[in-house]
Parts: C-alpha cells; structure tokens; sequence
C-alpha cells in the first residue's frame, strides 16, 4: 500500500511546477483549503482554466501507517496486542471554482486495513465512496460582511479539535452531510451549522449519514484581539438517540458552552478552552464541565531552540453514575487524539498533567519527550477508552490515580509534500489501573504523510 502510494505522489511531484516546489506552494491544513489559484496559465495539475472565467483544481493527501501495540485497550477489551496492524488512507479531489461566489468540491475516500487481530474496526476499511462532496454559494458580499452557504458533504474542524475534529486517529476521516452557512467580516468569523455524521460502510458508494446523531450550533472567532491574543466562543448541540455512557443509556441531548483563548509572542504560546454542558441524558439532567490547557515557551536563543511545554486537562466525571444526574463530561464526535496517538483513552471522568519538552535539531526534524500522569476526577466513575467505552469500572477500587505515560515523539519534514512521524509511548499502571487488571504496554506509531 505504501509504494504505491509514493509511487503516485513520485510521478505527480514530477509534473509540479519548479514555483511550486521551490516553497511556494499552497497546501493547506485541510485539502478544501489548499490554494493553487497563482499557477493558473502554467501547465500543472493544480490549476487547470476551464474557459469560462473559472479553474479547477486537482490534489490529494496519502496517509500511510503502522501500529505495533501490547496491550490493545490495555488489554481489557478481548485484545491483547495490535500486531503491526497497516492502515491506507488515500484522498483524491477536483476543486473546480466555477465562478467568484460558486464552487464545488468532490472529493474521493480509498481506505484499508490489514494485520488487525479481529479484523478491521469500522473506521479503518472503506473501498470507495464520496469522502466530501459540497457546494459553496456566496450569497452576499458588501459592507455587512461576507455570507457563504456550504452545502453537502464536507468536513469541518472547530478550534483546537477538542470537540470538533477530523479524527485524524482514525483510518477514515469524519465526515458530515449538512449545512454550515459562514460569516466573516474584518477579523470576525462566524459558522452557523446544522450537520449530521456520516456513517462508514466497507463497500462502493454506499455511505450514508446517521439518523440518529446531530451536530448543530454556532462557533465564532475573533482573531487579533490584542498584539497576540484570540478568543472563541461557541455554543454546540449534540443529539444521540441512542446515547450510551457507562451505565446510562438512551436520548442523549447536550448542549456545550465555551470560550478558548489563544494565541502566541515570540517566545510564549498558549491555548486555554473551558467548556460547561447541560441538557439530559436519558431524561437524567447533563451538569458536566471540562477545562483545557496548552501552553509552552520557547528558547529561541538556545541551540535548537527548546519548546517547554505544560498541557494540564480536567474532564469531570459522574460521583453517583446512575443517579438522577449525570456529569461525566463528554468530547462530543472525532476530537483529536488525546496524549499519544496510540489514542488509547479519552477526555471523560479525566485529570491530567503533561509536561514535555521539543527541540528543533534542524529546520526538517523535531523531537519531542513528554511525561504524562493520569488520574481520574471522580473515583466512582469509569476510566474510558477512544468512544467513550468504560475500560475499567468505576468501583474496581477507590484509587485515583490511573497510570502514566512515557513518550518521544519524532517528526520529519522531507519537503513540501512529504513527512514522517514517529510516535513511541509507554503506559505504566498506577493503583487503579492495577486493581483494574489494566496491562502495561508499549506502543509504536509510524505515519507518512504524502500530499501533492
């Protein structure tokens, strides 16, 4: 699957323009934001004039990886090692920008799966099918402000992905059909959504989106509200009809409230993001409340210019689960992984405190070490893995304190188009996991990243 795929990228990184290549290039974090328009009247790929006035674009991302683990889910949940499980992730899209105003993005999903105990999880394995496929229509454009009305299937990513995200830990991308309608004006912008999940299946175009779950609200940023500050603030709604979290199930209706603050100065970067929910949760009342924080400073003057750095979360979890409230906190659909990208556990009943330091030996390679202590916030509540699945119950002891983990991280950027993650993590049991019967681990995370 991996040659393959840099086979394709090798033979279209050859036809790119020398301007592209040279750092001029116009990749974005998200593939709908990617910007070739500049190359228009050269003979690439990325920006080819349709003779009406408009363009369209061709590009795509590549994502190959390996996981070697022991213990899977610590190996509680029926699996006790990932054995050198290969995941292949390849998008490809045509951006056609039909006219100022107007445009349409397709986008095409090929995922697989192979050496997973089990077989593939139903993220990991896709043939063929319609990973975005939306519609931008600008509806008005003056004084006011600029109003876009996206239609379709599209992906969206909110703030700093901690409730809102890609699930970029996943093989498969998360996706929504729906209606996000944009406002931006000055340093302003505003999103208005109302979208569903899609939900995967293994064959051809045979996606479709879930009719249980719904994802509404409104997310706003101000940008530039001081020399180095930002601020969101938002207000999100999510729906499950068929809600499960340790032991309550049913209608799960919340609505989250928050605010991030963040931006950077040469040396210090910050990110703090406190959240409340409310709603009801199996006709049981929702009071449950999160706070996020990553800050960090940077040694620019030192040899390879050492990041340190401090994450510390709490995500509050439910004293008496079962009673007449629930006030485990939940991360709502495709947050970013959480820790490591083992992505091992989630932000549910959970304290942490990470810190960590980053050097830039050269301008390509970055390496990375963190030490991460887990704990959780309520002691009658469950320790949760990715899904927000219970890996140990609440009353398998009294303990607080879950475990740790160890971490180095290495990162290589070979150009423009192609980089090389490294990701080792190892989980030592603390009192609670211990009496969880939870396993020490250790866990490998090898990611390429191909775009062109």
């Amino acid at each position: 699957m991996f040659l393959a795929g840099l086979t394709l990228a090798t033979s279209l990184f050859a036809a790119a323009p020398e301007s592209a290549q040279s750092g001029e290039g116009g990749f974005a974090t998200q593939s709908y934001d990617d910007d070739f328009s500049y190359l228009c009247g050269q003979k690439t790929y990325k920006c080819v004039e349709d003779g009406h006035g408009g363009y369209i674009s061709f590009g795509g991302r590549i994502r190959e990886q390996v996981l070697e683990g022991r213990p899977d889910d610590f190996g509680l949940l029926g699996s006790k090692r990932i054995n050198a499980t290969l995941l292949h992730r390849l998008l490809v899209h045509a951006d056609w920008h039909i006219r100022p105003g107007l445009r349409l993005f397709v986008e095409l999903g090929n995922h697989l799966e192979a050496g997973r105990p089990g077989g593939p999880r139903p993220t990991d394995k896709d043939l063929l099918d319609f990973q975005q496929a939306f519609i931008d229509y600008r509806f008005m454009d003056n004084d006011s402000g600029r109003w876009t009305w996206r239609f379709g299937r599209q992906q969206i990513t909110l703030g700093s992905y901690r409730l809102v995200a890609p699930r970029d830990n996943a093989n498969i991308l998360i996706t929504f059909d729906g209606n996000v309608v944009q406002w931006q004006r000055d340093a302003w912008t505003v999103r208005a959504l109302e979208l569903r999940p899609v939900l995967n299946k293994p064959g051809y175009f045979d996606d479709g989106n879930d009719p249980t779950q719904r994802l509404w609200g409104v997310y706003a940023t101000r940008n530039a509200i001081g020399p180095y500050s930002s601020v969101d603030l938002y207000w999100l709604g999510f729906d499950n009809a068929d809600g499960k979290i340790y032991k309550l199930q049913g209608d799960d209706h919340r609505e989250s409230y928050g605010t991030r603050f963040f931006g950077a100065t040469p040396h210090w970067d910050y990110d703090i993001e406190p959240i409340i929910q409310r709603g009801d949760f199996a006709d049981h009342p929702i009071k449950a409340w999160a706070f996020f924080s990553t800050s960090g400073y940077t040694l620019r003057d030192l040899p390879f210019m050492p990041r340190i750095g401090l994450r510390s979360d709490y995500a509050s979890g439910s004293h008496h689960p079962g009673d007449g409230t629930t006030t485990t906190f939940h991360p709502l659909i495709g947050p970013a992984p959480l820790l490591t990208d083992a992505n091992l556990n989630t932000a549910a009943n959970l304290i942490d405190v990470d810190p960590s330091v980053d050097f830039h030996l050269t301008d390509k390679l970055t390496v990375g070490a963190h030490y991460v202590e887990l704990w959780r916030a309520s002691r009658e509540d469950a320790f949760y893995g990715r899904g927000l699945i219970p890996i140990i119950p609440g009353n398998a002891s009294r303990a607080q304190h879950i475990g740790s983990y160890h971490r180095l991280t290495t990162g290589y950027e070979f150009n423009d188009y192609v980089s090389l993650d490294l990701d080792l993590t190892h989980f030592e049991q603390g009192a609670f996991a211990r009496a969880g019967h939870a396993l020490a681990g250790n866990y490998v995370t090898i990611t390429t990243y191909i775009q062109f």
